[in-house]
């Protein structure tokens, strides 16, 4: 047991190596943060557009239902 750290350090293959550090210059982070800005606006406005174009389309699909023309066929058949 005590011959266990020497067999350790020269089977273990999968050692960590650092990798090296990318610098990330400050106006492509500005350009990133204006991109992301600008797809959250578009989100917003496309979500609440189509919302509104929903409700615009089950208030007109609902008030064309009306049975008054229904009534007038009615009367026009029971009055020959």
């Amino acid at each position: 047991m005590f011959c266990l750290p020497f067999f350790r350090s020269t089977w273990d293959i999968f050692q960590t190596i650092p990798r090296e550090r990318k610098s990330n210059s400050e106006t492509s982070l500005k350009i990133l943060k204006f991109i992301k800005v600008l797809m959250y606006g578009f989100l917003f406005i496309m979500v609440l557009g189509t919302a509104v174009m929903s409700k615009v389309s089950f208030i007109v699909l609902a008030t064309n239902t009306g049975v008054t023309r229904l009534h007038t066929d009615v009367d026009e058949v029971g009055t020959e």
